[in-house]
């Protein structure tokens, strides 16, 4: 937890700085999915209207804390269920939980994957693992009805931020059918699982009805179609829970404390290797997984912006940098926030190039990156004809439009 508090004052990536915006652009009234575009469910827009620039990435921070929590919980009672049968072969409940507790502590936070950024991946999972920990002691007694329906509302948050979770989420129905084919706690199973429906309904009905409303079709394209095509490194974080509860039983069999020990090293060698490559760094250089100086100098450019331009002007990132609007509280020019974004959603390639030299056209323009990377081939000349150089921030070009 130490090393994750690390990056709590680093740049915010590409993914982050695009929820935050979507999140404005929809608090101020625009529309999910029109006016603004992500490959998400709107459920994490929800949450993301809770937090700012600043402070956005200590909820990354909160959801790791409760996910080792949930983690050990789960790794506790999966050895204590399985020394009813083989004791000599499952270690301690304990000794279980605190290596899984620890292997999730480090390897969740790898700057490999990002695992450090408040992402909806890891939010989602949190919620799926502390659902599954509910329900896991609901089944076997040791709560009442209420841990049913509270799981199910985890439960039904997970699928609400994000789709990869939503996969993680479906093992508490899996579990508690599986408990109710035995004989030991059937009774609790199948009582604990019409809970679970009952609580999952209460967030997803809402959800659901808001997407019908919003279109189910620019919905299904943005959620389900261009997120299943998007490479996103922070999914292997859903594979962390496997490993350290697996760890935790395999390690924790181990007699010495000394044998232990090494195990545990040689687990997190990986996550070490990492950590050394980001965390020295300045914030300025640690991977964001953007492309171009977008993540690094976003939060200088769009301060800029937001001191030296009027409230209503429209402020377009090319083709990067998407938290220069959640900085600049300004809408973007266009509803995609990102080179990916145009190349997955946009109507044409030449959509940015028409957008600059229309009579519409965004008061400001931060070149972010390269204009060959936003897709369109006459992207020069146009900000040559209709932008002039206004100032350089960090590097980053700002434009400001002829006669603006």
């Amino acid at each position: 937890m130490l090393v994750r508090l690390r990056f709590v004052g680093a740049p915010l990536t590409d993914d982050e700085g695009a929820l935050l915006t979507a999140a404005q652009v929809w608090t101020r009234g625009g529309v999910p999915y029109r006016d603004v575009w992500f490959d998400g469910p709107q459920g994490v827009l929800v949450l993301y209207r809770l937090w700012t620039p600043g402070s956005v990435r200590w909820l990354g921070v909160f959801a790791a804390v409760f996910l080792v929590i949930a983690v050990a919980s789960v790794a506790s009672s999966i050895a204590r269920t399985l020394a009813v049968r083989r004791s000599d072969l499952v270690p301690s409940p304990d000794r279980t939980a605190a290596i899984a507790a620890l292997v999730t502590a480090v390897v969740a936070v790898s700057p490999g994957w990002l695992g450090f950024a408040a992402a909806p991946v890891l939010i989602g999972l949190t919620f799926a693992m502390a659902a599954l920990a509910l329900s896991i002691h609901a089944t076997a007694g040791r709560l009442g009805g209420w841990a049913g329906i509270v799981a199910g509302v985890w439960c039904g948050a997970a699928v609400s931020l994000d789709l990869a979770a939503a996969g993680v989420a479906l093992m508490v129905p899996l579990w508690l059918a599986l408990a109710a084919v035995g004989r030991r706690h059937r009774r609790n199973a199948v009582a604990t699982l019409r809970l679970v429906g009952v609580g999952a309904l209460v967030v997803v009905a809402p959800l659901a009805m808001h997407a019908v409303r919003l279109g189910v079709s620019p919905w299904w394209d943005a959620v389900v179609v261009a997120r299943s095509h998007r490479d996103d490194p922070q999914q292997w974080l859903l594979l962390v829970p496997v490993l350290a509860i697996v760890a935790g039983l395999v390690i924790g069999r181990l007699q010495r404390a000394s044998w232990r020990a090494a195990a545990v090293a040689v687990v997190l060698v990986p996550t070490a290797w990492s950590f050394g490559a980001q965390v020295f760094r300045p914030d300025s250089r640690i991977a964001t997984g953007g492309t171009g100086n977008g993540a690094a100098h976003a939060e200088s450019v769009g301060r800029w912006i937001a001191a030296n331009s009027d409230p209503g002007d429209r402020v377009l990132a090319l083709c990067s940098g998407a938290a220069t609007y959640a900085y600049a509280e300004r809408d973007p020019a266009l509803p995609y926030l990102d080179a990916a974004d145009l190349r997955q959603a946009a109507p044409s390639p030449m959509l940015v190039a028409s957008v600059l030299s229309g009579d519409d056209r965004p008061e400001w323009v931060a070149v972010f990156d390269l204009p060959a990377e936003c897709g369109s081939p006459t992207l020069v000349g146009v900000l040559a004809d209709f932008y002039v150089e206004e100032t350089v921030i960090e590097g980053v070009r700002l434009l400001r439009a002829v006669g603006s």
